[in-house]
């Protein structure tokens, strides 16, 4: 009975009143797979290795192999399991004598990220590098043994502020 009272431009205002809410509904779905595909895309993805080349100073490199910005959160030196946040260079110094190594008898160079600092999509950081051991196969053979339970692990974010970590 109330299709009677209906005129043909009422059908023709609900019709469209409906599709209109049928884009939107399309639209907001549409914008939530794109904020997902954007936060997959722009994930970072921080890779960290020791060199232990003996042609070349044993390092620690960590690279952004991502498509993303690696805003740095923390930076730990785990060694036997015992885990040290590392938030300047004293801390990085008293890390290494942990693991038996004195950083003010060896020559070594490299940075240690700041906290809230970014590392861009194809980057690259040495942490630390230690340069007589390419040549000192004495001091290569010493560090390779102490460095042998060392790892570090990184905690970092994207610009969405998800977090990531390397192990």
């Amino acid at each position: 009975m109330i299709l009677m009272t209906l005129t043909p431009s009422d059908v023709t205002a609900i019709c469209a009143t409906f599709i209109a809410l049928l884009a939107l509904v399309v639209s907001l779905v549409q914008l939530k797979i794109q904020r997902k595909h954007n936060q997959l895309s722009l994930r970072p993805y921080l890779n960290c290795n020791f060199r232990f080349d003996t042609a070349k100073p044993i390092s620690f490199r960590v690279e952004n192999k991502g498509q993303g910005v690696a805003i740095i959160k923390a930076l730990v030196m785990v060694n036997l399991g015992k885990r040290k946040i590392i938030k300047n260079h004293f801390d990085m110094e008293s890390a290494f004598l942990e693991a038996g190594i004195d950083l003010n008898k060896v020559s070594f160079s490299g940075s240690i990220p700041a906290r809230e600092g970014y590392l861009m999509p194809g980057d690259s950081l040495t942490l630390i590098e230690f340069h007589e051991s390419a040549k000192d196969t004495g001091l290569y053979k010493f560090l390779n043994e102490k460095l042998d339970p060392v790892h570090f692990e990184i905690e970092y974010e994207c610009v969405y502020q998800k977090r990531y970590s390397t192990h």
